[in-house]
């Protein structure tokens, strides 16, 4: 008998938290865990933060060092699996050097993502393009019309094929109301970054170590920052 009315008054505290509590989940999983029916990977993703943006990614397939394609391509990678941390992100990515690449299209897939970022080969181009990578940026994210956009640029400030980067960021912040941001590669006298983020200096961050956590979670807060 004891041991009825005991699970009669678990039942009836179960009920009580999942109606007046707003994190449903935790109440069910600390007080009757065998009364859910939530799949943990759900659960997990009803708490991560929410980042609703989209956003595009010019990496640097131009004149980098090996040295810096591999620091790019590191924190690229780690940035993208900080972001995988948040809900609702879309991610692109196009790379850009003698010609545009496109690394992967919109997508809400970070895991895909991650994959592909992890493995960008060394070009050693002698001609890079940031202006031609705005433009391509600019028509995958023009069709998020309802959404927050973002660009993100690495370089290390060469631009020796295409028309004016500034301009062309002039136009794409007009039209779509959105930030650029920018990854030296050099330092954070880049004029061609400057440009491109109108000398904006919270949009312009210097990768020059491979000590970069602090700075994968400033940028990430950055993007996510809408």
């Amino acid at each position: 008998m004891n041991s009825s009315r005991s699970t009669y008054l678990l039942m009836a505290i179960c009920a009580y938290y999942a109606f007046f509590l707003s994190d449903r989940s935790v109440a069910a999983d600390a007080l009757c865990p065998e009364l859910t029916h939530v799949p943990k990977s759900e659960k997990t993703k009803r708490r991560l933060p929410s980042c609703p943006v989209s956003v595009c990614f010019g990496i640097d397939g131009g004149m980098l060092t090996r040295t810096q394609v591999r620091l790019q391509r590191n924190f690229f990678r780690d940035l993208l699996k900080s972001l995988s941390s948040r809900k609702n992100v879309k991610v692109a990515a196009v790379e850009f050097g003698a010609a545009n690449r496109r690394l992967f299209k919109l997508t809400s897939d970070l895991a895909e993502a991650i994959e592909i970022a992890s493995n960008i080969p060394f070009r050693g181009d002698k001609l890079a393009s940031v202006s031609s990578s705005i433009v391509y940026c600019d028509s995958i994210l023009r069709h998020e019309e309802n959404r927050s956009v973002r660009m993100v640029l690495f370089s290390d400030g060469t631009n020796n094929l295409g028309g004016s980067p500034e301009r062309r960021a002039e136009v794409f912040r007009k039209r779509a109301e959105g930030d650029i941001i920018a990854i030296s590669l050099t330092d954070s006298d880049n004029k061609i970054l400057k440009d491109v983020t109108a000398k904006n200096t919270r949009n312009i961050f210097v990768l020059d170590s491979d000590e970069y956590d602090p700075l994968i979670r400033k940028v990430t807060n950055r993007l996510c920052d809408v």
